[in-house]
């Protein structure tokens, strides 16, 4: 019998928002239909964005270097919030009647739950950094 296969980050973040995005839309079905639409627009914003910024951040595979992997980071946050601001944009122009509190409610909980997801992922050190060890002089600190 084969291992499970572990899910991968970028995965993992998007199947997390989409369940979470899921589980308002048949809340809000259940309790308050009129504002399902509208916070299912601005979950479905923010997994476009946040689904952008995790294949920038998750898809490169080989460790990288700090200033690299720092530079990737700012870059896929800045594309995501430039994702976010035109499809918001968008949105209020084409489509009449959007709750604005359904649908930044939405929003705000689709981006909290891929951070949640993210932030949460495990940490896999390269195999040839676990035996190292930092010293004082490699930080600068004497």
């Amino acid at each position: 019998m084969s291992e499970p296969v572990e899910a991968t980050p970028l995965r993992r973040v998007l199947t997390t928002q989409l369940t979470v995005t899921a589980v308002l839309a048949l809340v809000l079905w259940l309790a308050g239909p009129q504002f399902l639409h509208s916070a299912l627009v601005g979950a479905g914003i923010s997994v476009a964005g946040n689904g952008y910024a995790a294949w920038r951040v998750f898809s490169g595979g080989d460790a990288k270097s700090g200033p690299v992997e720092l530079f990737t980071l700012y870059r896929a946050e800045f594309g995501k919030l430039i994702i976010i601001g035109a499809l918001c944009a968008g949105a209020f122009a084409a489509i009449d009647g959007l709750n604005v509190v359904a649908f930044v409610g939405g929003l705000v909980l689709g981006m909290i739950t891929a951070t949640l997801a993210a932030a949460t992922q495990p940490v896999q050190v390269p195999e040839s950094n676990k035996d190292s060890t930092a010293s004082a002089e490699q930080y600068g600190q004497q």
